[in-house]
């Protein structure tokens, strides 16, 4: 989901999310051979009883592609889903382990949540859900100093009303807990800050409401009101309208704003709670065309967002440790075409591309004012083609273009990848493939407060994998 979300999403729905979904069908086991490491894995899922389980997991190890190069990275960790269901009660746990060395440095990081679902139906028309979550991190890392460990309780509960036909109405309500145990950080000497049993309460109502006006026009209205103790309130809206001029040509507009609250290394960089941060804000406009038939849709996007209020370390530092402000902006204007195109029973081909034009009021900015490590065009293209029934080629180009640095700019890359899977029988398939077959160097730019960095990740690399489902 592109573009700010916080109206239904809350703090951090800022400029897109993503949402993974886990098999819950069958089970499949893998194994992956790299030259920079390996995973393997699988997922299982079936009745047990009268309830329903679903298990995933995928250990692995890394080196190439673990860190910039030059740093002789390495890594291993693992993943894990465990999910059981009852009709509408579901409970699932995840878990993630990873340990990182790059240079002789190590990092840790662990992630574990839990949460409990409950859905019920109140009438034929109103539906609710009610939820726990609760989320446990930790994460230690020498090369920085930096110490975190912490967690975050949330209960929730949502209702849906069909009010009639075209008529749909969402109320949810939350509250939450963020605790920090500890969290520790000391870049000297720009940033030094210890931070031990500290809580964060935060609660919030959404409302959306989705009405079609007739069978050609949809409009969804959405207002979210956010609480947090030690910043202060929100109010969030998203106004959006789709107009189906017929079956073939879709015209939408949306407004939406999107914010995030500032981080406790934010809120606590002078060593105590820094009363006058307020919350960072972004507010997007769109308008957009999609042509759709049955073997093709086409999509044109323009867009215009400006962030406000954002927070920046306050350069030159006054005073020892450095403390944030909201005390800049930035805008954005842009525009993005897509096409998916089903050429025929063997092929099908997507492509898309977009240009933006940048603001950014920090001093992180390119001399000519644009967003430090902003891409001024961004092009994806991509093709399957299916020569067999028990053969797939994939191929994907990607076009990163001319980005922006304090002392100019740095030059993009092309990266091709390409994929061939063989069902060698109807359980058994092999799949291989070559990331960066072009080999360009893959350069990422990480923009620090007073200076840009730009590091280069694996060149070409090769896998192979072999699965078996069952």
């Amino acid at each position: 989901m592109r573009g700010p979300s916080s109206s239904l999403h809350g703090a951090f729905a800022f400029a897109g999310l993503i949402n993974v979904v886990t098999r819950d069908r069958g089970g499949r086991v893998f194994a992956t051979a790299t030259n920079g490491g390996g995973v393997a894995g699988g997922y299982y899922a079936s009745d047990v009883g009268n309830w329903q389980l679903a298990l995933s997991g995928a250990p692995y190890v890394g080196e190439k592609g673990e860190g910039p190069v030059g740093l002789d990275p390495h890594a291993h960790g693992s993943t894990s889903v465990l999910r059981l269901s009852h009709e509408g009660f579901s409970l699932t746990t995840q878990h993630l382990r990873r340990n990182q060395e790059i240079t002789g440095e190590q990092a840790f990081e662990r992630s574990t949540g839990i949460e409990a679902r409950q859905r019920f139906a109140i009438s034929p028309t109103v539906s609710g859900e009610a939820r726990v979550d609760l989320l446990d991190d930790e994460f230690r890392s020498a090369s920085v100093g930096q110490r975190f460990k912490g967690s975050v309780l949330e209960a929730a509960a949502t209702l849906q009303w069909k009010a009639s036909r075209r008529h749909n109405v969402l109320a949810d309500l939350s509250f939450a807990r963020s605790h920090i145990d500890r969290a520790q950080l000391a870049l000297v000497p720009l940033l030094r800050t210890d931070i031990r049993d500290v809580n964060r309460d935060f609660s919030a109502l959404t409302l959306q409401d989705q009405i079609e006006v007739g069978s050609r026009l949809t409009l969804t209205l959405g207002l979210r009101g956010d609480h947090y103790e030690d910043v202060g309130d929100r109010i969030t809206p998203r106004a959006g309208v789709v107009f189906r001029a017929s079956d073939n040509h879709i015209f939408k507009a949306q407004y939406a704003e999107g914010f995030r609250p500032p981080t406790f290394w934010e809120l606590y960089a002078p060593g105590h709670l820094d009363t006058s941060l307020g919350f960072e804000s972004m507010r997007t406009t769109e308008l957009g065309y999609v042509y759709r038939r049955t073997d093709l849709v086409a999509r044109l996007t323009l867009f215009r967002s400006r962030i406000d209020d954002m927070l920046f370390l306050v350069l030159p530092p006054p005073t020892l440790p450095t403390y944030f402000a909201n005390n800049t902006s930035a805008r954005m204007n842009g525009a993005e075409g897509e096409v998916e195109w089903q050429q025929s029973e063997r092929l099908r081909i997507i492509a898309n591309a977009s240009h933006v034009s940048t603001e950014d009021g920090r001093i992180t900015s390119s001399p000519s004012g644009d967003s430090a490590t902003a891409a001024d065009w961004l092009a994806n293209l991509a093709a399957i083609f299916r020569p067999s029934p028990r053969t797939i080629v994939g191929a994907r180009l990607l076009h990163v273009g001319t980005r922006h640095t304090i002392t100019g700019t740095t030059d993009g890359y092309d990266s091709l990848d390409v994929t061939t899977s063989f069902a060698v029988t109807p359980d058994w398939t092999l799949c291989a493939g070559v990331h960066n077959l072009l080999d360009d160097d893959v350069t990422y730019l990480l923009a620090y407060p007073n200076a840009t960095a730009v590091v280069t990740f694996a060149s070409r690399t090769g896998f192979v994998t072999i699965s078996r489902r069952f």
